[in-house]
């Protein structure tokens, strides 16, 4: 969170990440050689440009195996307590008093991790995030 346009742009290039369009405040990065992730998507702030939150769809061909790894690395960057959200079939990492980790499964039944901050809000609507196929 809160990096500026410039550095979470050099962090994504420095793997193989590029911009094929940019939609208003999101920027959509994919990579010709990365195997496991779809796309990931950037949400800037319009007047800073700092980075509000991002996220990252991974392939619907990847394998549970893959998927679990995904799970793991976020449970050791964020800690094992989360919770699960029945109605949406979503586990949830809260990390602040507005800012969340969700991860879920799009209609494709790609593995979806979105991190959210609330009080940007009117700048991350779901819609943006669930983009059709």
């Amino acid at each position: 969170y809160e990096d500026r346009f410039e550095a979470a742009a050099s962090k994504l290039h420095f793997s193989d990440f590029y911009i094929p369009q940019t939609r208003g405040n999101l920027l959509e990065y994919r990579s010709e050689t990365n195997e496991y992730v779809d796309y990931i998507v950037l949400t800037m702030e319009p007047e800073t440009q700092k980075l509000v939150g991002w996220f990252i769809r991974y392939k619907a061909s990847n394998t549970a195996e893959m998927d679990s790894i995904v799970l793991d690395t976020i449970a050791a960057q964020h800690g094992k307590e989360n919770y699960y959200d029945e109605e949406t079939e979503q586990l949830i990492w809260f990390l602040t008093d507005t800012r969340t980790c969700h991860v879920l499964y799009t209609e494709n039944d790609s593995l979806l991790v979105l991190y959210y901050d609330a009080f940007f809000a009117d700048l991350l609507k779901p819609e943006q995030f669930f983009k059709k196929e």
